[in-house]
C-alpha cells in the first residue's frame, strides 16, 4: 500500500490528507484535449460506429452485447440508477427512537441557526460601532 511522503504532508494533516480543507489538489481541472487531436478523433466517429455496428452481428455473444451497450449508451445516454437507501439509528438506552421527519426537522433547524449566526457575524463586521 502506498503512503504519502512525509515531505508533502503538512504538519498535523496526517497521511492521506495532503490538502487543506476546501483546497483542490487539481485547481485547473482535467487538461483539455488538444483541438487537432479532438477533431481527428471526431473524424473517426463514423468508422468507429461502423465497427460497433458490425460487432452487433458477432458470433461471440459478449462482443455483440458490449457493442449494443456502447451504442445504446451513446445514443440514448446511460440509464439512471435507482438507489434504495435505508438509514437506521440506534437511540441511546434512555432515548426514544428518532423518526426521519424529526431528524429532518433538527437538520433544518441547525442549518437555520447556522445561517442566523453567520448573518449576525456579517452584521457585526460590517458595522463596528455596534460592538
Amino acid at each position: 500500500m502506498a503512503q504519502n511522503s512525509t515531505k508533502s504532508v503538512k504538519p498535523g494533516r496526517g497521511p492521506g490528507k495532503p490538502f487543506e480543507k476546501g483546497v483542490s489538489g487539481n485547481p485547473g481541472g482535467r487538461p483539455r484535449l488538444p483541438e487537432e487531436l479532438r477533431d481527428r478523433i471526431r473524424g473517426l466517429s463514423e468508422k468507429a460506429v461502423n465497427v460497433l455496428e458490425q460487432s452487433l452481428d458477432s458470433p461471440e455473444p459478449r462482443v455483440a452485447l458490449m457493442a449494443a451497450q456502447i451504442l445504446l449508451d451513446r445514443g440514448y445516454g446511460k440509464p439512471s440508477q435507482q438507489t434504495d437507501l435505508t438509514l437506521t439509528t440506534a437511540p441511546a438506552p434512555d432515548e426514544e427512537p428518532v423518526t426521519t421527519l424529526q431528524l429532518a426537522r433538527e437538520i433544518v433547524f441547525a442549518l437555520h441557526l447556522g445561517m442566523l449566526e453567520a448573518k449576525a457575524q456579517e452584521a457585526a463586521q460590517a458595522d463596528p460601532l455596534d460592538n
